[in-house]
Formats: C-alpha cells, structure tokens, sequence
C-alpha cells in the first residue's frame, strides 16, 4: 500500500501593509490534478503548523476574503 506523500514547505503570504510573511509548516499531499502541461493543482493537509504561523494565515486569508467582499459591493 503506498503512503501518502509528505513535504515541508515555506509559504510567503503579502500581507496587507505589503510586508511579506513567511509560514513554515509539514503537510501531506492529499491531492494532485494536472491542470494544463505546467500547471498543477495540489491539495495539502497541514500535519505540523505552530500557532504563530496559523495566525499569520489566519490573517491572510481574512484579509483575502475582506477585499474579496468589499470588490463585490462595489460592483
């Protein structure tokens, strides 16, 4: 039976004051999707993600999701 694959990444997140933050974390491929010839879609699952860097993405997707909300009200 073959195992699920298991990396450690770095993202780098652009925040909102346009500084740059780096989140470290261990995660298991749970998915791959090939997309187009270079372009693939992976599904990650966070095995090892301290609080520190879960703040950072917290903050980054809220973030994402406020300017997502706030383009879509002015439309």
């Amino acid at each position: 039976i073959s195992q699920p694959a298991e990396v450690d990444i770095k993202i780098t997140l652009p925040m909102e004051n346009g500084a740059l933050a780096e989140v470290f974390t261990h995660c298991r491929i749970f998915q791959l999707r090939r997309v187009s010839s270079d372009s693939y879609h992976i599904g990650l699952e966070y095995i090892e993600l301290v609080a520190p860097d879960l703040n950072k993405l917290s903050r980054y997707i809220e973030s994402i999701t406020e300017r997502s909300e706030r383009w879509q009200m002015c439309q």
